[in-house]
């Protein structure tokens, strides 16, 4: 189905538009075309068991937490708050191993391994903290906690109550994970220590010890999606990575208003190319197992007929004027431009992939937002 956009063959796949109804190895197949980038990453954000990876293999806290920051970042309906970067990405990785211990009664001490290898690269990553209680309370007692490297480095970490919930705190680990990234140790561990010491008074809001600390990855997903009218060279200047600046489009007239003028015979339609809502659910698509938000999603499509005089609202290329001139004066079987989309826009995604991590992303170009003739 060439030309089709890919935010509505997204729905395509699933809807039931490429006969026989797809599942199984045929999902798996199209997912493994390299035509087909977004299906393919999609497919492996998702659980390969539905509802056993996505129901049970996650923190309530941890769940929690995400949605706390979907609610910030995206409207009910997924599309990003005003002032997102596109491209933005958090993952939450739970630790692969924790194990706690008391020492001498007035101590609670948690070793903690990450193993964030393969979830991230270092040109994609913006900031990484830990999140953790900063208090705890076990029993009648309390402990006020901090996070420290389980081999002692040398190195002083910077914790603060995270803003907005004082059931957290976090503590800021981008440098040093920047340096296991680029070291040559593999694979790839972060080994780290909760330590927390009796006191008589709660610091802030205490917790349970089911607040399970997790990592949280800032990405930039924007760096390996440029497209290549976006691409400028900086190579006047030696950078090793050029500058993410947009070429401006050369200056062209419209070719309309230089075209022999001819009458509208068929007058203004009744069916013109506007944009048209659609609502799809994940449930229909059958990702609600592992997709958490939005519940629904509007793609958008766009109808209707264009018209033989193509106005400059349309933004219709040079080559839609002169199609439609040569369909009224040369040849009637040359047929007119097609209404398509014009401009798209993003949604934000909550999903839960395998091994109980859950990533915010942000999907460009999803959503058409206004419509064009061409």
């Amino acid at each position: 189905m060439p030309g089709l956009p890919q935010h509505l063959l997204f729905l395509c796949l699933f809807i039931g538009l490429f006969p026989p109804a797809i599942g199984g190895n045929g999902l798996r197949a199209l997912a493994r075309s390299s035509s087909l980038p977004l299906i393919r990453t999609l497919m492996e954000h998702g659980p390969q068991v539905p509802h056993v990876a996505a129901k049970r293999d996650f923190n309530v806290q941890h769940l929690r937490f995400m949605l706390e920051l979907y609610r910030k970042s995206a409207d009910s309906d997924g599309r990003p708050k005003n002032g997102r970067q596109p491209g933005v990405a958090v993952r939450l990785v739970r630790p692969v191993n924790q194990s706690s211990f008391i020492a001498e009664g007035h101590w609670h001490v948690q070793n903690l391994t990450f193993k964030p290898q393969g979830l991230v690269q270092i040109k994609q990553l913006v900031k990484a903290t830990v999140m953790h209680p900063g208090a705890l309370v076990l029993g009648d007692a309390c402990f006020s906690c901090k996070l420290d490297f389980l081999a002692n480095a040398g190195i002083v970490l910077k914790t603060r109550v995270f803003p907005g919930n004082r059931k957290w705190a976090e503590t800021d680990f981008t440098s040093h994970l920047k340096a296991l990234i680029e070291g040559p140790r593999m694979p790839l561990n972060l080994e780290l220590q909760l330590i927390c010491r009796k006191v008589r008074m709660y610091p802030f809001t205490a917790v349970s010890p089911s607040y399970i600390p997790f990592l949280l990855l800032y990405l930039n997903q924007t760096l390996h999606s440029i497209t290549s009218e976006e691409r400028v060279e900086n190579e006047e200047q030696g950078n090793e990575e050029p500058s993410l600046l947009i070429r401006k489009p050369r200056q062209t007239g419209a070719i309309g208003t230089k075209l022999p003028k001819f009458s509208n015979h068929s007058g203004q339609s009744r069916n013109s190319c506007v944009l048209r809502p659609f609502w799809v659910s994940f449930h229909q698509l059958g990702w609600d197992h592992w997709i958490i938000a939005p519940h629904r999603y509007n793609p958008g499509y766009c109808k209707g007929d264009c018209p033989r005089l193509l106005h400059s609202g349309y933004n219709s290329p040079n080559h839609a004027i002169i199609q439609n001139f040569i369909n009224q004066v040369v040849d009637g079987s040359i047929p007119r431009p097609s209404c398509v989309p014009y401009s798209y826009g993003p949604i934000s995604v909550l999903m839960i992939e395998p091994g109980g991590k859950i990533l915010y992303k942000e999907y460009e170009n999803m959503m058409a937002e206004s419509c064009t003739c061409r």
